[in-house]
This record gives C-alpha cells, sequence and structure tokens, in this order.
C-alpha cells in the first residue's frame, strides 16, 4: 500500500481544522455583534483600539477589560473594589445607573485619600475618564502636573492612578451611594483574544463569524475559475469557429488587469449602504472574478489538449470513425479533470491573496475578514500599529494557502515521477 506523503497529511490536518472552524465559527460569534458592526453606539462600552488580553504574557502589563461585583452592600450603600497592578491607567470606568436617581461617587485611593468623583442625578451612564474639571482638581491636589491635552488625548484617569514616581498599584474602592444597584465597567487597555479597533469593536467576533464566509468566498471563486478555465481551454484546443471564439476570450483574460478592474465593477455590481459602506453581491464577486482568473488556465489546459489530440491513440480512434466530441469526452477528460485538480492548488493561493488586497478596498462581499482589512483604510487605522486586526487574518490565509502550495507540490513530484 502506497503511503501518504507528509505534504498531503499536513494539507488536509489544515483544510480539516479550517472546515471545523466554518463550521463552528458561527455559533462562538455573538450575531447581534455582527448584526451591528458599523454600529458605533453599540461598541461605546469598549475600550478603543487596545491589543489582546494575552499580550500579557510577552511582557506588558496592561489593565483588562472587565466588569466589577459590589465586595459590600450597605444599605444604599455599594462598595467595589479594584485591584490594581498595572503599568497604565485604565482607559475609562463607566457605572451604569438607572436613572433619575440621586447618587454619589467616592473614590478610595490605596494611600488613603479620598476623593468625591459624582454627586448629583444619575445619567444611563457615568464616565469618570471623561470628568476633566474634577480629574484636573485631584491632579493639583496630587502635585501632578496634567494639562487639558493631556487628560483630552492621553489619559483621563491617569490622575488617579499614575502618581510621581509612577502607577501606585493597590486595591482602590469604589463607594457609590443610590438607592438601585449600580453596575461598573473598567474600561483596560486590553480586550478579548483578538483586541479592538478605533470604533471599539471586538476584533475576534469579527474574525471568527468572518472565516466562513471568506472560505466559501475563496473556494467558489476558484472553483468557477478551474470549471470555466478548463471548459474554454478544451474547446479552444478544437477547430471553426467555437475554437476561434474561446480563443479569444481565454487570451483577453489573461491580459485583463484583475485588481483595477474588480475594484471598478464595485460601484457597477454593488451599491452604498447606509454609513457609506460598499455592498457587493457574493455571486456577483465570485463570478467576476473567476471570469478574470480563468485565462490562463484556459491556456495551460488548452496547451494539455492540443499534446493529447496529437498523440498515436487519437489518430487511431479518428481513423477508426470517433468524432472529436467523442474523443474529448472519452480520452480528453482522463486528462484533463486530474490537470484541472492540479490547477486548482495553483489558482488557489492567489486567490486568497486577492481577496486579502481587494479587502482594502472593500471590494469583497458579505462579511468576512475583507471586511476587516477594509475598515483599516475606511476608518483610518492603516497608521494604528494596531497589528492584532491584521497579523491573525494575514497568519490564516497564509496557512490556508499554505495547504493548497503543499498539494501542488505533492501532484508536481507525482508527475513528474509519471
Amino acid at each position: 500500500m502506497k503511503r501518504v506523503s507528509l505534504k498531503i497529511k499536513i494539507a488536509t490536518a489544515i483544510l480539516l481544522f479550517y472546515l471545523l472552524a466554518a463550521v463552528i465559527g458561527p455559533s462562538i460569534a455573538n450575531k447581534e455583534a455582527i448584526d451591528n458592526w458599523n454600529n458605533k453606539m453599540y461598541w461605546s462600552d469598549n475600550p478603543k483600539l487596545v491589543p489582546p488580553e494575552w499580550t500579557n504574557i510577552l511582557g506588558k502589563n496592561l489593565p483588562p477589560t472587565e466588569n466589577l461585583e459590589p465586595s459590600r452592600i450597605e444599605g444604599n450603600v455599594y462598595t467595589y473594589e479594584y485591584n490594581f497592578h498595572y503599568s497604565e491607567a485604565p482607559q475609562d470606568i463607566i457605572v451604569y445607573s438607572e436613572s433619575p436617581q440621586e447618587i454619589t461617587i467616592n473614590l478610595t485611593l490605596p494611600n488613603g485619600r479620598e476623593y468625591t468623583l459624582y454627586r448629583g442625578i444619575s445619567r444611563s451612564k457615568i464616565r469618570l475618564g471623561m470628568m476633566f474639571v474634577t480629574m484636573k482638581m485631584i491632579a493639583q491636589e496630587r502635585g501632578l502636573n496634567y494639562t487639558d491635552s493631556d487628560l483630552i488625548f492621553g489619559g483621563g484617569l491617569d490622575p488617579i492612578f499614575i502618581g510621581k514616581d509612577g502607577p501606585e498599584e493597590g486595591t482602590y474602592v469604589l463607594e457609590i451611594t443610590a438607592e438601585r444597584k449600580p453596575e461598573v465597567r473598567v474600561l483596560g487597555k486590553s480586550y478579548g483574544i483578538l483586541g479592538t479597533d478605533s470604533i471599539g469593536r471586538d476584533i475576534w467576533q469579527g474574525f471568527i463569524w468572518g472565516l466562513r464566509e471568506t472560505m466559501v468566498m475563496v473556494v467558489a471563486v476558484g472553483l468557477t475559475a478551474v470549471v470555466v478555465g478548463a471548459t474554454l481551454g478544451v474547446l479552444s484546443a478544437l477547430s471553426g469557429i467555437v475554437g476561434a471564439i474561446t480563443d479569444g476570450l481565454t487570451k483577453l483574460s489573461t491580459i485583463l488587469p484583475l485588481v483595477p478592474v474588480m475594484v471598478m465593477m464595485v460601484p457597477i455590481t454593488g451599491k452604498v449602504t447606509y454609513g457609506g459602506h460598499l455592498e457587493v453581491p457574493f455571486w456577483s464577486f465570485v463570478l467576476v472574478m473567476g471570469l478574470l482568473l480563468f485565462g490562463k488556465i484556459a491556456r495551460n489546459v488548452r496547451a494539455l489538449v492540443e499534446t493529447e489530440l496529437s498523440k498515436e491513440y487519437v489518430e487511431s480512434a479518428v481513423s477508426l470513425g470517433g468524432s472529436r466530441w467523442w474523443i474529448l469526452k472519452h480520452h480528453i477528460s482522463r486528462a484533463v479533470l486530474p490537470y484541472s485538480v492540479y490547477q486548482f492548488s495553483i489558482v488557489m493561493p492567489k486567490v486568497v491573496a486577492l481577496v486579502s488586497l481587494l479587502g482594502f478596498f472593500e471590494a469583497v462581499p458579505g462579511f468576512n475578514w475583507g471586511t476587516l482589512l477594509g475598515s483599516m483604510i475606511t476608518e483610518n487605522q492603516l497608521f494604528s500599529m494596531a497589528w492584532w486586526i491584521v497579523l491573525p487574518i494575514g497568519v490564516a490565509l497564509a496557512f490556508f494557502a499554505m495547504a493548497f502550495v503543499l498539494i501542488n507540490l505533492h501532484m508536481e513530484e507525482e508527475f513528474s515521477v509519471r
């Protein structure tokens, strides 16, 4: 029994992993989050443009995002304790309350100093990090030099957590006096599995939800290009008007610049949705991209068919009365089918690269990894150094493409042996 090569084993393992992830991905992701992907208000309670929490393993010491529970309740006084042992202050602390009600928020620092951060009629959200006047007064009292710009564009909570000698670690106590229990959320400097973008969107939700549609789209484009290319490649090898027309089509496909044509086709086949986002129909994208990619495949298949037609067994079949169509169906197809699989393994890495590139132009349909890449351009995040948005997608696409590269290498070895 012939042993399965290591390349095929690795490629199969990669593809099975992606298949499993594509199947279970939508059940892991939060569909409500995806439906509100472009709704900025939905993500307003997340920290903005922060890396994943696991980056702390790499030497970072950033506060995570978390919800606090009361450590003590005495009448209308709710006490929350926040154990701070990080290198930077949180982005913000939000107090949620059922308005309207009288509410008082007091904060006790690890050194025992107590400050009243808020007193009055409650709002649905009280953002402590945006109380710039209060924070500036605290900074002055503590002998810290913070300007308005420092607080607005830097860290609104720095006067509380950052002293003259750096971060002041310890337990910070929030005492909130209110008729009904408030909720407290700390917006840290790290978040979840894959961090957030400049709006506060959970990148992990977009990544895991977009995986399936990305895989379906890439495979659909590859299959379309190979099926059309193989069919027209066979037909172009025939003599007569059919061969001349298909030969001309394959030549046209090979000379068309793919990316400019795809970007040009977006306003023709798609539309602009509410919020200024492009919406491209899935099958229009697949068909157009497949038609732009089939040219080289068709030319290669044509060369294969012409080689097969010149062989002796074909001439023998013709002398016995076999028509060209009969020969193509019963003889040439046996060579074209495995060669088409080989061409599929060649074109898939190219499709993966093109989908990544077109994502930056928002020229890809539906919600997929191209959507995440496109937001880097449309929302001016390209120079934010947010590697956690691009790197996971790039690595995932690279591994997916690598599976087909391994299959391609294996098939080349098999063909060379034969």
